[in-house]
């Protein structure tokens, strides 16, 4: 997805066409040249309409932002987080003074435990 232009862009995309059809410039150089010498000094009245255009532009991006944000699925919990939830939940109301990072350690260290367990039954299999 594009960003959205600022009121200097908004100025090119509404410039350029005409300069390009008077034919007084030959090379991209020349009219980026001109257009910002236009540019500067255009009043700030005269900027206001390209401010306006660019916050325009601004709030469809977001709002094409947040369309896209909300079609995207989300995604299902590993077995590790779903592991790490539980056991968690289950090591603070048997132990509640340890802090959060103490309890993450020793629920990572379970997760381990369990993760070798199982694979060690497999290989018996």
């Amino acid at each position: 997805m594009k960003k959205p232009l600022n009121p200097y862009f908004q100025y090119i995309k509404h410039r350029r066409p005409s300069i390009v059809s008077e034919g007084s410039c030959n090379t991209v150089v020349e009219i980026s040249k001109k257009i910002a010498r236009e540019w500067s000094e255009l009043s700030n009245q005269d900027k206001s309409e390209y401010n306006n255009l660019a916050v325009q532009d601004l709030e469809k991006h977001n709002e094409k932002k947040i369309e896209i944000k909300n079609k995207k699925p989300k995604r299902q919990p590993t077995k590790y987080n779903l592991f790490m939830k539980s056991e968690l939940i289950k090591m603070k109301s048997e132990n509640p003074a340890l802090s959060h990072r103490e309890a993450f350690s020793k629920c990572a260290a379970n997760w381990s435990k369990a993760k070798d367990t199982v694979e060690i039954w497999k290989s018996n299999i």
